[in-house]
């Protein structure tokens, strides 16, 4: 991406780089994306919402719903879910300025929802489903489809 934006340049950086143990910090990140109302804001119960139905999409598609690591067994009904983004991807948003989170909304910071442009939404969203391909193994093609049916529906 071409941005004069610290903020996207940074959030650029993290999808690119961050460990992908689970598929939650795309998935947050996506949410945020094409959740996010004029203020920036979205609920957690949106957040848990939209994982359920990524979850749910992939179960109905055939594919696992969300690779196991070792003993830990990924989140997938909606408290659980709740309870692990709130403790698990929300932290690295907090951390690096993108989120914030008051009771249960979150917000994104004034400066970089005004820097997430329609085409700059798009490009991050882009990097997002490339990273959540190679996670799982699949067709980009493929998790946009199961996207455009669970995140953005």
């Amino acid at each position: 991406m071409n941005s004069n934006s610290p903020q996207i340049e940074a959030l650029e950086e993290f999808v690119l780089t961050t460990r992908m143990v689970q598929s939650y910090q795309m998935l947050l990140l996506l949410v945020m994306l094409s959740q996010a109302d004029e203020g920036g804001r979205f609920s957690l119960q949106t957040a848990a919402s939209r994982f359920t139905r990524f979850y749910q999409a992939r179960t109905r598609a055939g594919l696992v719903a969300e690779k196991q690591h070792g003993s830990k067994q990924a989140a997938i009904d909606a408290r659980q879910i709740e309870s692990t983004i709130k403790n698990s991807p929300f932290p690295r948003f907090r951390d690096r300025g993108f989120l914030t989170l008051e009771g249960d909304q979150f917000e994104i910071p004034p400066a970089l929802h005004r820097a997430l442009t329609a085409e700059v939404r798009a490009q991050v969203r882009a990097l997002a489903i490339r990273r959540l391909a190679t996670y799982f193994g699949e067709r980009e093609a493929a998790i946009d489809a199961l996207l455009l049916q669970s995140i953005e529906a």
